[in-house]
């Protein structure tokens, strides 16, 4: 327990002060989150670095940073069309197994694409936002489901999860969200609860499909890197999802 909480304390704070800051300091930060959540995801499948072709898919976040740092999507579908390329070429001609080829793509487009939006939110308040939706709805969904959970979300993928829980989360979430927006925001508040319901339950989806991956293969943790929590993809699940769907957000509402 008392691990749990420092490492909670001190990873808050490295992405409290990262993301408040923000610049240089806030990409690193999370590019090294990227990097750290796409090896986690690698060695969940035993995919090898190398023999499988999983290599490009840290490539791809480099690149992807070097993007972020020059505020450009100018060349995002040239970069995309090349990845899915190269990984045909991998198949078709260093014959790496199909499946070795999707789990690339899996590596390619939930970790290092999804955390592209995050790194793109940089020095903007809509980080806030993915915060505020994916713990916050995580957090709110913990007590409400301890309170009044009765029904099961999801028995097989997080048997501890309810739909009580859910709702529980979602709701804490819109209050948290229209809290914030209304100190640093001034959006519709109806647009608000809206995007927050949507992300919420992006959010909610984002853990389970984590959940799912990890018990196909018979794991607990995707790593031990954060005593107490497990690794980076066990506790950006969430975020992995709901960046996407702030980021257009962001686009959208400005």
């Amino acid at each position: 327990m008392k691990k749990r909480l420092a490492t909670g304390i001190l990873g808050g704070a490295i992405l409290g002060l990262s993301t408040y800051f923000g610049g240089i300091f806030y990409l690193i930060v999370y590019f090294f989150i990227g990097m750290f959540c796409i090896l986690e995801l690698g060695k969940a499948f035993k995919q090898d670095l190398f023999a499988s072709g999983y290599f490009i898919n840290l490539i791809l976040n480099i690149i992807f940073f070097i993007f972020a740092f020059h505020k450009s999507t100018t060349y995002l579908a040239l970069v995309l069309v090349l990845y899915v390329i190269l990984n045909l070429i991998f198949y078709a001609f260093l014959k790496i197994k199909l499946e070795k080829i999707i789990i690339n793509l899996l590596g390619g487009f939930y970790i290092s694409f999804f955390m592209f939006h995050l790194y793109l939110l940089n020095d903007t308040i809509f980080v806030w936002y993915i915060y505020i939706i994916a713990f916050g709805n995580d957090t709110f969904a913990y007590f409400t489901g301890k309170l009044f959970g009765k029904h099961k979300l999801s028995p097989i993928l997080s048997p501890k999860k309810t739909i009580e829980g859910a709702v529980g989360g979602i709701a804490g979430s819109i209050v948290i969200s229209i809290i914030y927006n209304g100190f640093f925001g001034k959006y519709n508040i109806g647009l608000i609860i809206i995007f927050t319901i949507i992300a919420s339950i992006f959010s909610i989806s984002g853990d389970l499909i984590a959940s799912k991956i990890k018990r196909d293969n018979n794991i607990k943790d995707y790593s031990n890197f954060l005593p107490g929590h497990g690794g980076f993809l066990d506790r950006f699940d969430s975020v992995l999802l709901v960046s996407p769907i702030i980021y257009y957000f962001s686009i959208f509402i400005s």
